[in-house]
């Protein structure tokens, strides 16, 4: 669900979406999403956000950390965890703590 979701309104389900994908799953599989965030630099995604809306038919929806976390109920959620996309297995020695990057990575699986 790499750079999908937030193509996917609340009032179209998005979590029910996911819901039916991972119940057709098979245990072993694994849910990766990447999806730009609303409370990383909170005043710039929200104006970013509304500038994109104003000139595309179909609309970004940016979430929090918490609603991003919520796709992954009843998954496990590898390590690292949800991070920021360029906290994702940086590199050794990648400056990751020099900037930030409002989008959340994260990867679990299905028991």
């Amino acid at each position: 669900m790499v750079g999908t979701l937030h193509l996917i309104t609340d009032d179209e389900d998005p979590y029910g979406i996911v819901a039916r994908l991972m119940a057709a799953a098979v245990p072993g599989s694994y849910l990766l999403i990447s999806h730009p965030a609303i409370d990383i630099q909170a005043e710039t995604a929200a104006r970013v956000q509304t500038s994109y809306n104003q000139n595309v038919a179909t609309t970004m929806t940016r979430r929090t950390r918490d609603e991003v976390a919520r796709f992954f109920d009843g998954l496990e959620i590898l390590e690292p965890g949800i991070v920021q996309h360029h906290r994702w297995r940086p590199e050794p020695g990648a400056k990751i703590d020099d900037y930030e990057v409002p989008g959340w990575s994260v990867l679990g699986r299905k028991p």
